[in-house]
C-alpha cells in the first residue's frame, strides 16, 4: 500500500509543477528540460532494456522454461524467477520501468510548454 500512496505523491508532484511551471518558468526552458529528461530516458531505458532481457534469459535459460520470441513478452516469466537471481532481474526490470517515467514525465514538461507557448502567441 505504501508504494501507492508514493506513486499518487509523485504524481501529483509532477502535475503540481507542470501547472506552477507556466507561471514560474518561461516556456523555452520547460521545452528544453522536457526534451532533455526524454532523451536521457530513453536512452538509459534502451541500455537497461537490453540489460534486463540479457539478465532473464541468463537465469531462465538453464532451466529450459524460455520459449521461442520470449522477448516479446518477458514480464510473463518474472514470477518463475529462481530466488537466487530475483534480486538481479528485477533491479534491471524497476530500473527500466524508472528511465520509463523519467521519459514520460518530459514529454509532459514538452506538452506543458507547448501549452503555454500557444498561449503567448
Amino acid at each position: 500500500m505504501i508504494i501507492e500512496v508514493w506513486i499518487a505523491v509523485g504524481v501529483f508532484t509532477v502535475l503540481f509543477f507542470i501547472a506552477a511551471g507556466g507561471e514560474l518558468v518561461h516556456w523555452n526552458v520547460l521545452l528544453i528540460i522536457g526534451a532533455a529528461m526524454v532523451a536521457v530516458g530513453l536512452t538509459v531505458g534502451v541500455v537497461v532494456g537490453i540489460s534486463y532481457h540479457l539478465a532473464l534469459y541468463r537465469a531462465l535459460a538453464p532451466l529450459g522454461i524460455l520459449e521461442s520470441r520470449w522477448w516479446w513478452r518477458p514480464t510473463s516469466y518474472n514470477a518463475r524467477l529462481p530466488s537466487a537471481n530475483r534480486r538481479t532481474v528485477m533491479l534491471w526490470f524497476y530500473a527500466g520501468a524508472s528511465s520509463m517515467v523519467v521519459a514520460l514525465v518530459g514529454c509532459a514538461l514538452i506538452l506543458a510548454g507547448i501549452s503555454i507557448m500557444k498561449n503567448d502567441y
